[in-house]
């Protein structure tokens, strides 16, 4: 109950710094629950970063579904408005390095305060917000970046030479279904549909770009997603470039909230 109370919070109060600079990359300064490193907002809602998962959390009205959920280790009903409903959804990093770091570049000028009340000691002050976020060593030699690319939330895997790319993997949890077609996966939520597209894979080579076939592996019963890469160069690093769609259903107010 405390991680929904404080989720109301966020969503009452999301920020206005981030709105006008495109996606970016807020730090945690206690003014999200602990186990967030970073948040950053989406078209229709948020997305919470976190060491051994990212939480994405959407927002729409009561036309688009009945009922609203809550993941997060399971889904469990929540209301704070009847006229509204929320969705969430975890991607788990599946067997993740624990000992991984997590850090942020590219800063934004400026910082944001939070100020609540007359004590000091519960203020957030100075934070910092940046464009780009990167999981060093996620697996074993595999990196995971976060950014934004014309305003559309970007993640790469980087797999350096001698990794593996089959130790990449994500468990989906609090989704409605997941499938794959055509080498597309398609999310759905209470809130709307995320798709997944076909993932580019490039080496760089001396002559230039050189594509690398990719294709999604799921597991529709666990829910797991990894990936299946054909004839590279294993001593030069490999690009892993998925891109993401959010796209909400008629009727939910999400497509203008947070941006």
């Amino acid at each position: 109950m405390k991680y929904l109370s404080m989720l109301f919070l966020i969503l009452s109060s999301y920020s206005v710094f981030s709105q006008n600079q495109g996606i970016v990359f807020t730090e945690n300064k206690s003014q999200f629950p602990s186990s967030v490193l970073y948040k950053s907002d989406i078209l229709g809602g948020m997305v919470f970063l976190e060491k051994e998962c990212l939480t994405y959390v959407f927002h729409g009205s009561k036309d688009t579904k009945p009922t609203l959920q809550f993941a997060q280790h399971n889904s469990h009903p929540y209301s704070s408005d009847q006229n509204q409903i929320i969705h969430s959804y975890k991607v788990h990093f599946v067997n993740y390095n624990k000992n991984c770091i997590v850090t942020a570049e590219n800063p934004l000028d400026g910082y944001e305060n939070r100020i609540k009340g007359k004590n000091p000691s519960q203020w957030c002050l100075y934070i910092k917000s940046y464009y780009k976020v990167c999981y060093h060593n996620l697996w074993d030699g595999v990196d995971l970046i976060m950014y934004q690319n014309g305003n559309i939330l970007k993640y790469d895997f980087v797999v350096y030479p001698g990794a593996d790319p089959n130790n990449i993997k994500l468990q989906y949890e609090g989704i409605d279904s997941i499938s794959l077609t055509a080498n597309t996966i398609l999310l759905k939520t209470a809130i709307n549909q995320v798709i997944e597209r076909k993932p580019v894979s490039y080496q760089n080579l001396k002559r230039g770009r050189d594509t690398v076939q990719s294709f999604y592996v799921l597991d529709e019963t666990s829910k797991k997603l990894s990936y299946r890469i054909y004839h590279y160069d294993k001593k030069l690093p490999l690009y892993i470039d998925p891109e993401l769609i959010f796209s909400t259903y008629s009727g939910a107010i999400g497509d203008n909230w947070g941006f």
